[in-house]
């Protein structure tokens, strides 16, 4: 009995260990805030550009600024939150998601300037391989993020490699959107189930 109790005290303590060691600086409603990004994004393509087909700089200036948008609100808030942490351990995991998380998305940036200014025939790859360079993102922070967060990131990279699938209808707006939408749904959910219901909110 007292093996088993202290093999429990133990486990424990592992578990609160890799609690603490979770980054804090994003939270659900503004994660969820990104899905109705997308949402809008996608009925917004629809409207404004049926044929985007014929139309892929707009189609791609389009997402680049949704994708801007999102990012600066999510960066804002996970700054003025690692300027309020109380934990020292906060703000030192604060930097760490930073240069886990930002490699795939400079790299995805650099693609599609490449692939926009050099083949120009090959853009209609660009939803797919954002998808798996944010996926890529996801799995990298992985370890400083509930479980979960992983199958997230594998989400999204197999709906990229579904995207890049030639049968797929290139630029259509739900190949963005819904991707998009379903992927920072979860992440929404996995955020408020893990770290903020009831006393997981630091």
């Amino acid at each position: 009995m007292e093996l088993q109790y202290a093999l429990a005290q133990i486990a424990d303590i592992h578990h609160q260990i890799n609690r603490s060691r979770q980054f804090r600086g994003f939270r659900s409603l503004t994660t969820l805030g990104t899905a109705g990004a997308a949402v809008i994004g996608g009925v917004w393509q629809a409207w404004q550009i049926p044929d985007s087909a014929n139309h892929p700089t707009s189609f791609i200036l389009l997402w680049l600024r949704i994708a801007a948008g999102c990012m600066a609100v999510c960066a804002a808030e996970a700054f003025w939150r690692y300027r309020r942490a109380d934990s020292a351990l906060q703000q030192e995991l604060a930097p760490l998601a930073v240069e886990q998380f930002l490699p795939p998305i400079f790299v995805a940036g650099v693609l599609t300037a490449v692939l926009w200014r050099f083949s120009p025939g090959s853009v209609w790859m660009l939803p797919g391989l954002w998808q798996i360079f944010f996926g890529l993102a996801h799995l990298a922070i992985r370890r400083l993020f509930p479980l979960p967060i992983f199958f997230v990131g594998v989400f999204y990279v197999l709906c990229g490699l579904a995207n890049l699938n030639s049968n797929v209808p290139h630029f259509s707006p739900w190949c963005m959107a819904l991707p998009f939408a379903v992927g920072q749904t979860m992440s929404a959910v996995i955020l408020y189930w893990y770290l903020e219901r009831h006393h997981a909110a630091s």
